[in-house]
């Protein structure tokens, strides 16, 4: 479990961008087998290192998100009082 968590939060980390919406998988399970491996007691390092990866790449997601929707927002509102301007 523990090195199943750190290897899924070195790819959540850097594959994250190159597997498009696939990419939030990686970061969950790297949690996921992160707290069952420090539960185990074997390798807790390894287990910590890929939890907290893990934690990482999905605020990083959550970041991304929040940007993608306030562009959004604010293009929605460019655009809309862009056409509110136009006379036809």
């Amino acid at each position: 479990m523990s090195l199943a968590a750190l290897i899924l939060g070195i790819v959540g980390l850097v594959g994250d961008w190159f597997l498009g919406w696939l990419g939030i998988i990686p970061p969950v399970l790297a949690v996921i087998f992160g707290i069952l491996g420090r539960k185990s007691g074997k390798n807790r390092g390894m287990a910590t290192a890929g939890m907290v990866m893990g934690i990482i790449a999905l605020a990083l997601w959550v970041i991304v998100i929040v940007l993608i929707g306030i562009v959004f927002a604010a293009g929605s509102s460019a655009v809309n009082s862009a056409m509110g301007s136009l006379s036809f």
